[in-house]
């Protein structure tokens, strides 16, 4: 793959442009699913040959000093990944061969893991990246076929497989450096040309909302173990503590012989778990308070399932209304 080896361009580059950013569930194939989320940002830039844009994602990003303070101590930290974006030209400098993205720090996103991209050209023409290749500190993504410059491409970067409760939100930041490696920056720190940074007003957080039953049954042979088994599918190691109202609801079909799959239901409500941190023995508690209302209600049994809503909050913005996650029927079906 022939590239083009750029001269130094004497003259300040514009600043990028972020055109969006936006937090969007990944989707709902499995339990596990429900609780991911994909960050995704597209930016503007000349991207001349001697340009970097300097690309910085930030996750758990606080909303104020004061939600620092007053954030629980399990809350997950902000984390901050900075990555420098190229265009790699062909030898005539006319066709862009390659996107390539170096770790300017640290690591390139959440759990290590490399962005998605694609491009954006002038007239529409959207192509996807993928998730490049590479090793060490520096991942390639190669168009296929080369594709011509015409200026002013778009750039989208997306990070997948994010869990609500490790990152709850982000927000992205832009700047560009023009020239570095091209030029002895200690002889001619003038030609060495930086932009200000251009960051987004306000972090973006998932909303992942499934209103569909979901049957945990099969994680456990008991509504205590299969509650426990689905937070820690959820939320994995850091299910303790996370703030979650459940709703707690017992479902039967009012048709005699009815099967559980099939049938139509009626939903008696239970019991409510306000918004309050997961505990070790919430399972046990919630498991006994059914029992106790079966014991009580005496309800019909045709098609009888236990079914559980489930909304968790964000730890890092404990004002905020709106659910990260939204669980419309978790199903605990009575054998």
């Amino acid at each position: 793959m022939p590239t083009h080896s750029p001269v130094p361009l004497l003259a300040e580059p514009p600043p990028p442009l972020l055109l969006s950013q936006e937090a969007r569930a990944q989707g709902a194939a499995d339990l596990a699913e429900t609780a991911q989320w994909r960050y995704r940002l597209r930016y503007l830039h000349e991207h001349r040959a001697q340009d970097e844009v300097i690309v910085m994602a930030s996750f758990n990003v606080p909303p104020s000093e004061d939600a620092v303070a007053t954030a629980p101590g399990d809350a997950p930290s902000r984390a901050d990944y900075r990555l420098s974006a190229r265009l790699d030209f062909s030898e005539d400098g006319e066709n862009i061969v390659a996107l390539r993205l170096s770790c300017e720090q640290g690591e390139p996103g959440p759990a290590g893991c490399w962005p998605y991209a694609d491009y954006a050209s002038s007239d529409g023409l959207l192509v996807d990246l993928g998730n490049g290749a590479g090793e060490g500190g520096v991942r390639c993504y190669v168009f296929e076929p080369a594709l011509p410059y015409e200026g002013w491409p778009a750039i989208g970067l997306s990070w997948d497989g994010l869990n609500v409760a490790g990152a709850q939100n982000a927000r992205a930041a832009l700047a560009v450096v023009r020239n570095r490696g091209l030029v002895d920056e200690a002889a001619t720190v003038e030609s060495v040309y930086r932009t200000p940074s251009v960051a987004a007003t306000v972090a973006v957080a998932p909303h992942n909302r499934w209103p569909h039953a979901i049957d945990i049954g099969t994680l456990a042979d008991s509504v205590e173990t299969a509650l426990n088994a689905a937070f820690a599918t959820l939320f994995g190691e850091r299910w303790v503590g996370q703030p979650v109202t459940l709703g707690l609801s017992y479902g039967y079909s009012p048709l005699p012989g009815a099967e559980p799959d099939t049938a139509p239901m009626l939903y008696l409500p239970v019991g409510l778990h306000p918004k309050l941190p997961l505990e070790p023995a919430t399972a046990t508690l919630l498991a006994g308070l059914l029992a106790s209302w079966k014991d009580a209600a005496q309800p019909p049994e045709t098609a009888g399932e236990w079914a559980f809503s489930l909304a968790l909050f964000s730890q890092v913005d404990t004002q905020a209304v709106q659910p990260l996650l939204d669980l419309g029927r978790l199903v605990y079906r009575l054998r």
